[in-house]
């Protein structure tokens, strides 16, 4: 006598149902809840439903499996409609069903180096002082009084007094052989002052 396996029953039990499943019965046989606990007797039977798909009786009976897999009445009414999709795409659309090539991760951008004006820190490790590069707020850009050339208004050079081009004035010359007495008709020396003629 032999021994079956529990492999071999269940080998035996769908061979046997396959050869009895038809496109007749094949829609009676998916509304079984027997196929929702049996994931391999379900691939069968879409497998005789797709078969068999322009059939008559598949035809006249699909719109009716339909409506009951809408009103919830198949707990394995999802796995029907998704057995039958992927057959028709294996079928007439096999590239749709190639999962898409993972795409490259995008290398993150790298940090912007340290600019001189923004990020610039002393190179002793000390806090930053007027006028060194740092932040644009810190940044001293004033133009010191010396770097006009004449420093700052109150220090600005003095020059000569202008020279005088006419005579100097009379009082400024020593007294001496060469000053010019004045007359009392107003004339100086030279002939300037003479006396008049008297009529004869």
């Amino acid at each position: 006598m032999r021994k079956v396996g529990l492999d071999d029953l269940r080998d035996e039990a769908f061979a046997s149902i396959r050869s009895n499943i038809t496109e007749n019965n094949v829609l009676q046989e998916l509304s079984s809840s027997l196929v929702s606990r049996y994931p391999p007797l379900l691939e069968m039977l879409l497998d005789t439903l797709y078969a068999h798909i322009a059939s008559r009786p598949v035809v006249a009976g699909l719109p009716a499996l339909a409506r009951r897999i809408a009103n919830k009445e198949l707990l394995h009414g999802a796995d029907i409609v998704i057995g039958l999709h992927t057959r028709i795409l294996q079928e007439h659309h096999p590239l749709a069903l190639i999962p898409p090539s993972p795409q490259p991760v995008p290398c993150s951008p790298e940090a912007p180096p340290r600019g001189f004006i923004n990020d610039a820190e002393p190179l002793d490790g000390g806090p930053r002082g007027a006028g060194q590069l740092g932040d644009g707020n810190d940044l001293d850009i004033s133009v010191p009084p010396q770097s006009n050339g004449f420093g700052d208004a109150g220090s600005l050079p003095s020059f000569p007094p202008a020279l005088s081009t006419g005579p100097p004035p009379v009082d400024s010359l020593p007294r001496g052989s060469g000053q010019i007495k004045q007359t009392k008709s107003g004339g100086g020396g030279g002939g300037c002052g003479a006396k008049k003629q008297k009529k004869k």
